[in-house]
């Protein structure tokens, strides 16, 4: 069994746990920032019980699922870091890379998002005054993390793109995407350079609705629905590419 199934496995069974005590007895029940396609198996895992996803504003991206706690509890604050005048914009991969190298986990942190003049990022609620405190360079460039309102931070943005392709096999697509032959883009997964929804794809597999993809120097996309089916039989694809 590959790691990534152990992973998918662990976290429906700490779902699903969680459910179950929350059931019995009422506990509280969160976990860290989920990606879309986590996100999908909380909400099947849940049933009808009522539960909520926070991921510190609208629209967010990585939320969290919480169960046993009124929504004006907070679980998750957005920070916000204004660059020198004249720095180097930071990336979203720059900015998961420092707070990574400090020793956080990728489930600790929801959305990222850089503009020209600043940073912003989610995470869980206890981080906070770890990041404001600790978090004081990003690729170099001093940063000062702050609280800011949610409404501060921008919106996610995606580039909608459409991809002609014979199925939805993950070297297809990124193939596709990278633009580059299907013997490459094996390739490509086989040094580890592909990542299906956060997690370094080990063995080619079909992609879903809602999964991420990410190949090294060719950006990171979210598969959406086929659009319909060209007159060769090929699939029409609808993407969404993240700025």
């Amino acid at each position: 069994m590959s790691e990534n199934s152990i992973g998918r496995e662990q976290f429906l069974r700490s779902v699903h746990n969680g459910i179950a005590r929350h059931e019995q007895s009422g506990r509280v029940f969160m976990t860290g920032f989920l990606s879309p396609s986590e996100k999908i198996l909380a909400r099947n895992a849940a049933g009808k019980i009522e539960f909520r996803f926070d991921g510190g504003r609208e629209e967010a991206l990585r939320s969290r699922f919480v169960l046993g706690l009124p929504e004006e509890t907070e679980v998750c604050a957005v920070l916000k870091a204004r660059l020198p005048k004249g720095a180097k914009v930071l990336k979203h991969s720059d900015v998961l890379g420092a707070l990574m190298h400090s020793g956080l986990k990728r489930e600790a942190i929801g959305d990222i998002a850089c503009t020209e003049e600043s940073v912003y990022l989610v995470c869980t609620k206890e981080l906070e005054s770890y990041i404001c405190d600790s978090i004081r360079s990003i690729g170099r460039q001093p940063v000062l993390f702050e609280p800011c309102d949610a409404n501060e931070m921008p919106p996610v943005e995606f580039e909608q793109i459409k991809v002609n392709v014979a199925s939805l096999r993950a070297d297809v697509l990124v193939s596709a995407l990278s633009h580059c032959s299907r013997t490459d883009a094996k390739e490509k997964i086989a040094q580890g350079f592909v990542k299906v929804n956060d997690q370094i794809l080990e063995s080619n597999k079909t992609l879903c609705n809602n999964d991420t993809i990410s190949v090294r120097r060719a950006g990171k996309y979210m598969i959406q629905d086929v659009d319909g089916v060209s007159r060769k039989g090929r699939l029409i694809v609808n993407v969404l590419k993240y700025q």
